[in-house]
């Protein structure tokens, strides 16, 4: 031989592969010369793959695709060949080894891989196959494929815990024909992995993604099933987790950075709380408003921006609680939820999480805000938050990056500049291109865990409350992309019930009705300073009375005894600002503030320590029941016990926080939209009623009084739906204003009048409001309901008709008011018997001088073609 043998391959021929080994005797006219060649898998011969014997007739061998299969131990091989030179009954030479080629499925990563949960952009990793993916029946090439799932497991630590640490892009990974490259040799894909965003201190975690072939599902093909039960090699991966932070702005304003500094400020007007950016090019902004209030001054209206998506809360010179979704539009993961009625969250695809508290008193309205920052913007951000990178010496850092030791100074910087105002300017905001992934949970233990894919789900966000976010957005939910798979049978998804992680509303019509919309404007004092009074307050609160009453408020949570055991949270923050507040405003009225602040940060530092957290009844870890068990709304109001989350009101008493005295009825101050409904503008199926202090109960309900223009009177009920603690919408029976047949009849103006009123027990109700609704294009109402027909429109058996309108199935009849207001106005025809002379309609009213007849609306002209009359009928428009 001339040399050791030579292998080729794969070689595509006629929709089947094989490898080739050639070699090369040292003299090719030798017939009696002899050359034993066998296949080599990882070095080894196999016994039913047999030698060949080649003359110098034929000096090369195939062995056919089929040959390899996973099941037999040639997948994921070396494969070779070997040949050895001999005569007849002469001995044979040594072997001659070919070079070695995989066969396979490779992956291509650093190993160990590190990944970090403040990397943004993910990671993604090739995977190819050696060789093509073939199918003999051509009638399902569109399912010809083999596909891998990928699966994450964690490492077994002491404390016996886990939790995803990874997300993909896909679980399900599919290699098809047309990824084959006959340059390279390689069927080639790819799936991205990120770090889950878990708002855990866990340090540093070991994982293992784990890949094997699925079985075929529908294709009866040699050339998968090779590939049965193929684990492709691991790839190790090491996550490093990273803090996540929060920032509070509550009470009058006190504030909390990232970095733990407090202090508070007392300004007036537009704030930059935070502005921070990641490495994927993502930009986050939150802005504030704050007015007067109470002699200091509060946050009245919240906006947060994450790259193409602007929520803003306001109460500001406002009865109830307005929210707006200025595009109408939210990306696919980002959601608003309401929780009690006073609690309101914004959640962001990144995992961000804006909690907004709708705080009402004696002094006024204002909001809490409190911020989650997941770790893609750690150390990333500045503002009035600080710039989140451990060191709250920096955290006064003015927007022209100098650094301060003057609050004044610092907090002026910060004031929004009229071309970034979120409020006033969101129509010319800047448009960042779409980067949200679906991303999706793969865990190992597919028999006892589902696969989960969805928008957000690279985050472990806990998301809480009723999903409100179809009654601000069009056509979205927060979850409206999220779904989930049960086992994997083959590559075929056996679809089971979606987890209902979070409460949801029918009620989704009620959006077409929700019209909420304007800038947030009001007058200020950029001067605004507030004097802060010497003790004791004008009431006569000592401070020694301001301390035992801030000690005693604190303490008296049920909560507050577990938080200190378990997080150590000093409390003297707390107590300083709710002394402050009582100083300031000679109130009490601050105090929930600040014990919303506390609960806020307690939670946090519970939620992230992972040796807090206790085993549920199979083994899984859950955060300390004791403490979660005790969370409920304002603690039950001091009317009720907390039990598994849920207060148990005492007797008399009612509601999700237990504040409700029955037989008391709740108030209604106003219906939002001036009482009036316009069908032109909205669909009139929802009026929403305004006040104080609604508190979600199960048997919230309105009553509905309806009065038509004939003085018939209807009575029914409906069930109500809780907004917030400010508003409660009431679905309203479909309207019969303006439908044909009409429900009013002669002259009578399309009108409904509704004397609504509200309930928290179903059985006391609150005062009556009168609702109206009517239409525009005939009708003008007052908020008093005095309705009026306007004079430039028809009301013809019933129905509106703007001037100039058609009838329905008599064109040649139209609505002229100032020839006839409760008819119809017919239209003139015209006579003309020249086709070659034809002119545009036109059309004249009966009686209009120069009308040539007053027989209908038509024109009508005749002509000749081959001594045959022909004539057509032309309605006038």
């Amino acid at each position: 031989m001339q040399g050791p043998p030579v292998l080729e391959g794969p070689i595509l021929t006629h929709g089947t592969f094989h490898f080739k080994c050639t070699v090369d005797l040292a003299d090719q006219y030798d017939q009696a010369a002899r050359c034993e060649v066998s296949w080599l898998f990882d070095g080894e011969t196999h016994d039913d793959v047999e030698s060949v014997i080649l003359h110098v007739n034929s000096l090369s061998t195939l062995i056919p695709g089929e040959v390899f299969s996973y099941r037999k131990g040639r997948l994921g091989v070396m494969v070779g060949c070997r040949a050895r030179s001999f005569y007849e009954n002469f001995h044979k030479s040594h072997w001659y080894a070919s070079d070695n080629y995989f066969v396979g499925i490779k992956v291509s990563t650093d190993d160990p891989l590190v990944l970090s949960e403040s990397d943004g952009l993910g990671t993604t990793i090739p995977i190819w196959s050696t060789i093509p993916i073939l199918c003999e029946d051509l009638t399902y090439m569109t399912a010809c494929r083999i596909n891998i799932l990928a699966q994450s497991q964690g490492e077994e630590t002491e404390d016996d815990y886990f939790h995803e640490e990874l997300s993909f892009d896909s679980c399900d990974i599919a290699i098809a024909p047309r990824d084959w490259d006959e340059t390279s040799k390689t069927a080639t894909t790819e799936f991205t992995i990120v770090a889950r965003r878990d708002f855990m201190d866990d340090g540093v975690r070991n994982v293992t993604i784990r890949s094997r072939v699925l079985p075929p599902d529908c294709v009866n093909s040699s050339y998968v099933s090779i590939f049965d039960g193929y684990e492709i090699q691991p790839i190790q991966v090491s996550v490093i987790g990273v803090d996540h932070k929060r920032c509070s702005s509550f009470g009058d304003p006190h504030y909390r950075t990232f970095d733990g500094l407090w202090y508070t400020m007392l300004k007036t007007g537009y704030f930059v709380l935070l502005r921070g950016t990641t490495d994927k090019g993502s930009i986050l902004e939150v802005q504030t408003a704050a007015t007067d209030c109470a002699e200091v001054s509060c946050n009245c209206a919240v906006a947060i921006r994450e790259n193409n998506d602007l929520v803003i809360m306001d109460i500001c010179n406002r009865d109830s609680l307005r929210i707006s979704v200025p595009s109408k539009n939210l990306s696919p993961g980002t959601a608003i939820h309401q929780q009690y009625g006073n609690k309101h969250y914004v959640y962001m695809y990144s995992g961000v999480t804006l909690e907004v508290r709708l705080v009402s008193s004696a002094q006024g309205k204002w909001l809490d805000v409190f911020v989650v920052l997941p770790s893609d913007y750690t150390g990333r951000t500045m503002a009035l938050c600080g710039d989140g990178d451990d060191d709250d010496t920096n955290d006064f850092t003015k927007r022209n990056g100098e650094i301060t030791e003057d609050l004044d100074d610092f907090a002026e910087s910060w004031r929004v500049l009229d071309e970034e105002n979120l409020f006033l300017r969101y129509d010319r905001l800047s448009w960042i291109p779409e980067s949200n992934i679906m991303y999706c949970n793969c865990p190992t233990g597919i028999d006892s865990f589902r696969i989960c894919c969805g928008y957000g789900l690279h985050t472990d966000q806990l998301r809480l409350g009723t999903d409100m976010t179809h009654l601000y957005a069009n056509g979205t939910t927060g979850h409206s992309e999220k779904s989930c798979l049960g086992p994997l049978y083959g590559s075929v998804a056996i679809h089971a019930e979606s987890p209902q992680c979070i409460e949801k509303t029918d009620q989704e019509n009620v959006r077409d009705d929700y019209v909420e919309a304007g800038d947030i404007r009001f007058e200020y004092d950029s001067e605004f300073k507030p004097s802060i009074p010497e003790w004791p307050t004008p009431s006569g609160i000592t401070e020694g009375m301001a301390l035992e009453f801030c000690g005693q408020f604190l303490s008296s949570n049920s909560i507050y005894s577990a938080c200190i055991e378990k997080t150590n949270l000093n409390t003297q923050k707390y107590n300083e600002t709710c002394v402050i507040d009582i100083q300031a405003t000679d109130t009490r009225d601050f105090a929930p503030s600040t014990a919303a602040a506390f609960l806020f940060d307690c939670m946090d530092l519970v939620l992230r320590n992972i040796s807090l957290y206790d085993k549920d009844g199979q083994g899984n870890k859950v955060p300390p029941q004791d403490l979660i068990t005790m969370l409920c709304p304002s603690d039950c109001s001091k009317h009720g016990e907390c039990i598994d989350n849920i207060c148990v009101c005492d007797k008399g008493f009612t509601g999700s926080d237990c504040s409700y005295e029955k037989g008391q009825p709740i108030h209604l101050s106003n219906l939002k939209h001036d009482a009036l409904c316009d069908l032109q503008s909205r669909p009139c199926e929802t009026a929403f009623g305004v006040g104080e202090n609604f508190v979600k109960s199960e048997r919230l309900m309105c009553k509905v009084k309806l009065t038509s223009q004939n003085n018939h009177i209807s009575v029914y009920y409906t069930e109500a739906y809780l907004i917030s603690s400010t508003e409660i919408a009431c679905p309203l029976k479909h309207t019969g204003i303006n439908t044909y047949p009409a429900t009013v009849t002669n002259n009578e103006l399309p009108v409904e009048y509704s004397h609504i009123s509200f309930s928290l027990d179903g059985i006391t109700f609150s005062n009556e409001l009168l609702f109206t609704v009517f239409d525009s294009v005939c009708v003008e109402c007052t908020e008093s309901g005095s309705c009026d027909k306007k004079g430039d429109s028809c009301l013809i058996d019933g129905l509106c008709f703007a001037e100039g309108n058609q009838h329905r199935l008599e064109p040649g009849k139209y609505c002229d008011a100032a020839n006839d207001e409760f008819g119809w106005t017919e239209k003139d025809i015209i006579w003309t018997t020249d086709s070659a002379n034809w002119t545009e309609p036109t059309t004249t009213s009966p009686g209009e001088s120069g009308a040539p007849n007053s027989s209908g609306g038509w024109q009508i002209f005749l002509g000749f073609v081959g001594g045959v009359i022909f004539g057509a009928a032309v309605i006038c428009e």
